[in-house]
């Protein structure tokens, strides 16, 4: 079965255009190749063995202090100025910068099945924001947490688009929302995801039930939001992450109601409005915790994103907010074991980068190597 087409789920522009003129058009207006942005050649790949031990020696961090770390089984077991060598293989950086493995905070991998892909470019972990049961196993040397299908109104957003093919559970009652996400939580979610403004929406009494109680059984809420009050009503019920950054203009009160929450960026697959920037800025602003985000699926790059990177700098953020919101935010945010930070006991998912993110974060989307721990 051919696969089917795949536009962005929710955009004005979206649904007249496929995504990749849309792309283009983005990184044309930012000042970026689109070209040079897909044609970096593929970094070296090594991937570590149960007994495998190598010294990593020679390298920066972001920031340029020297780093050497110690790999043994996958594991990263000691980090230091200055290694010895012992009996372990060693692999000389030449002075390159050493950061963690990437985190992507909203991938579709049921609906674009690129999970090795991804690990070999550089991606660490992963957060499935919709996708059908029974869940799929992640690739090897990917953690993945998943939302399961979305939860929704009966002909709800995405099951009469996109998702009709199981990417949306629909309820209509209180049992009915016991029963899913009862069903969500056997098959190992880890959190839920539900739409406002796409319509059918489930009513407020029956939304405020299904946020109560997936916390209740400590899951984490996203909700599809993309206008003001859509995203000011999902913060009212207690959600805890906007799986994209709205595309009309929030408001202040709108803002500061998600200030001890997430935004995911997502601002590449939604065209990267002037306005949506301003938002992503705002909720920076207010203390809103910034994660990376690709919508994959939706777009197509198997990999680390050079126009979303490209997207957040003109939206304004600092590269080294950008660089957190690619690994450390999400690690913390999610909960991602072993991931995000290079130290001890965590795993060896590791890029080597020509350039320091520190002044350019563009570099992450194009590694000279890249370690695997699987």
């Amino acid at each position: 079965m051919p696969a089917p087409t795949f536009q962005p789920k929710g955009s004005p522009i979206g649904r007249h255009l496929p995504w990749q003129p849309l792309l283009v058009l983005l990184v044309t207006l930012l000042g970026a190749s689109p070209l040079a942005c897909h044609t970096s050649p593929a970094p070296e790949f090594k991937s570590a063995t149960p007994t495998s031990s190598v010294v990593v020696r020679n390298a920066r961090l972001p920031g340029g202090a020297p780093i050497e770390i110690l790999i043994v089984g996958g594991l990263v077991a000691e980090v230091g100025p200055s290694i010895p060598t012992n009996n372990s293989d060693s692999i000389d950086a030449n002075g390159r910068y050493l950061v963690p493995g990437i985190i992507d905070s909203h991938v579709h991998l049921a609906y674009l099945p690129v999970g090795e892909a991804m690990v070999k470019a550089g991606i660490a972990g992963a957060v499935d924001l919709a996708a059908p049961l029974p869940l799929r196993a992640p690739a090897k040397g990917l953690d993945l947490l998943s939302a399961g299908p979305m939860l929704t109104a009966i002909g709800g957003y995405p099951t009469r688009s996109w998702g009709q093919d199981g990417y949306g559970l629909e309820v209509d009652s209180k049992p009915g929302i016991d029963e899913a996400l009862a069903r969500l939580q056997d098959a190992g979610a880890r959190l839920v995801k539900f739409s406002l403004g796409a319509g059918p929406d489930l009513d407020e009494e029956l939304l405020q039930y299904l946020v109560t109680e997936a916390k209740r059984r400590d899951l984490l809420v996203a909700v599809h939001a993309l206008s003001d009050a859509d995203a000011a009503t999902a913060a009212r019920l207690g959600a805890d992450i906007l799986a994209h950054t709205p595309i009309q203009p929030m408001s202040n009160e709108t803002v500061q109601l998600w200030s001890n929450r997430a935004v995911i960026s997502t601002l590449t697959a939604f065209g990267s409005t002037q306005a949506t920037k301003d938002n992503l800025l705002a909720l920076r602003d207010a203390g809103a915790t910034i994660l990376y985000g690709t919508d994959l699926g939706n777009t197509r790059e198997a990999g680390i994103s050079c126009p979303e990177i490209v997207a957040m700098q003109s939206a304004g953020l600092a590269n080294e907010e950008i660089l957190r919101a690619m690994t450390a935010a999400p690690a913390e945010f999610f909960g991602f074991s072993g991931l995000g930070s290079i130290a001890p006991g965590n795993k060896a998912r590791l890029l080597l980068l020509d350039d320091d993110p520190f002044l350019d974060a563009q570099t992450l989307c194009r590694p000279s190597l890249v370690f695997s721990n699987e």
